[in-house]
């Protein structure tokens, strides 16, 4: 069907090139090179003149590209297309696939499979880029008004926390908690703490929230990971659950939890590539959120992840996985909780968001940036501070959590400052506003 002439009618006669860019619209939905073209041009003349062309300036411009008639609205028009462009896609996908296949070396049908793999999993990131529709709201409308009221009572209910919690209460108040579309960025140097620091984040989700939880491990083997998870929810000393030295009590300890695990009816699924570690793209990440559809998603290591458009260049493909794990939290509305390395740069308290390691679209993109930091002094009183690098909607804020291994305690601690007549200071109101970007 000319699905291409049907678009040129509504567009220019109709005059509804506005509707089809709010219908998710785009000119590489475009699969026929004859009107490839002509629809740019279009385009190009709205963005020029704010209307498309009139017909008679369309038909001398390209009087070979032909006008279909059609009483289809321009959302059917628009959705037609974008099936047309899926076909096809698929089609050429099968063809470029099926020839890396057969073309070759057998004797290396490791290699070959990878490419044939590459060339679809790289297939699926871009469609998905160029098929995606607006979301639009209409504010002055009654079902708005209900649903924004019932929102705002939720939310209330649950003290403004309309999250997922973390456990921790000041980010939580900071926060309202992990949302859908919400990317939260944990960053540090290396070494200093931020798997510990994502483990035990989701742990508390699913042990205490009951949140369906999945957990990408990019760094550590499942086993590691694992072990780290069942420290923080049966409270047994790391190091000697590691190196299996537990005391009768902390066995049976462990044991008992364990059985509390066996137990919960919500999913916890920690997923990783122990063969190709970082072997996750995005749309490998989607295909699990679709698989196990968490409430939640935690990723370790985020910036070992494959780049599925597959750039060269390292700071290119890290911010192509930056903006990609964006995107994924948008689309399939789950807050993703990441982590990411700090440069040299950002060895300091004084570090910002352009001391992030490759890329600066996570200051562009993450709803939150929250920065461990350990001094000398930190490490022998067992104390981590957590301060925001910057945040969307929240103001500067920071706290101190324990850091003790033998008790596994990672609570927060709880600030308390007297004046000098000995009596507490509330200093909730002295929190100074930092950076929106």
């Amino acid at each position: 069907m000319d699905h291409e002439g049907k678009f040129l009618h509504r567009a220019i006669e109709h005059e509804e090139l506005v509707k089809a860019f709010s219908f998710g619209f785009k000119s590489d939905l475009i699969v026929r090179k004859e009107y490839k073209d002509g629809i740019d041009w279009v385009v190009q003349h709205f963005n020029e003149y704010g209307k498309p062309p009139s017909l008679d300036r369309f038909k001398s411009k390209y009087p070979h590209l032909k006008l279909s008639k059609t009483e289809d609205s321009i959302e059917e028009v628009v959705s037609d297309l974008r099936v047309k462009y899926t076909y096809q896609s698929t089609l050429d996908l099968v063809k470029k696939a099926g020839l890396a296949l057969r073309n070759g070396n057998q004797s290396n049908v490791d290699n070959v499979s990878q490419n044939a793999y590459d060339l679809i999993r790289s297939f699926v990131y871009e469609t998905e880029s160029v098929t995606s529709r607006s979301t639009d709201v209409e504010l002055n409308s009654e079902e708005f008004k209900d649903s924004y009221i019932k929102r705002y009572e939720e939310k209330k209910s649950k003290d403004g926390v309309f999250g997922v919690c973390s456990p921790w209460p000041t980010l939580n108040n900071h926060t309202q908690g992990a949302q859908d579309g919400d990317l939260f960025t944990i960053v540090a140097r290396t070494k200093v703490g931020k798997t510990f620091t994502l483990g035990k984040w989701c742990s508390h989700v699913w042990y205490h929230e009951k949140k369906n939880t999945l957990l990408i491990s990019n760094e550590l083997t499942t086993e590691a990971m694992t072990d780290r998870l069942v420290s923080y929810i049966s409270c047994v000393p790391y190091g000697d659950l590691r190196s299996a030295t537990l005391s009768y009590f902390q066995y049976k300890n462990l044991v008992e939890a364990l059985e509390d695990m066996s137990k919960e009816n919500t999913p916890f699924i920690v997923s990783g590539n122990d063969d190709n570690m970082g072997g996750y793209g995005v749309a490998g990440v989607e295909a699990k959120i679709i698989k196990y559809k968490p409430d939640i998603v935690f990723i370790d290591g985020a910036y070992l992840m494959d780049d599925d458009l597959n750039a060269r260049d390292k700071y290119i493909r890290a911010g192509n996985i930056a903006r990609g794990i964006k995107k994924l939290a948008k689309r399939q509305r789950v807050p993703i909780i990441i982590t990411w390395q700090l440069s040299r740069k950002g060895k300091g308290q004084d570090a910002d968001t352009s001391t992030i390691g490759l890329t600066d679209d996570l200051g562009q993109d993450s709803s939150l940036i929250l920065a461990l930091y350990q001094t000398e002094d930190m490490k022998l009183s067992k104390r981590m501070l957590l301060r925001s690098m910057a945040g969307r909607e929240c103001p500067s804020f920071e706290f101190e959590i324990c850091w003790d291994f033998e008790s596994m305690n990672f609570d927060e601690i709880e600030e308390v400052t007297t004046d000098d007549n000995g009596s507490v200071v509330d200093n909730k109101d002295t929190i100074e506003f930092g950076p929106e970007f």
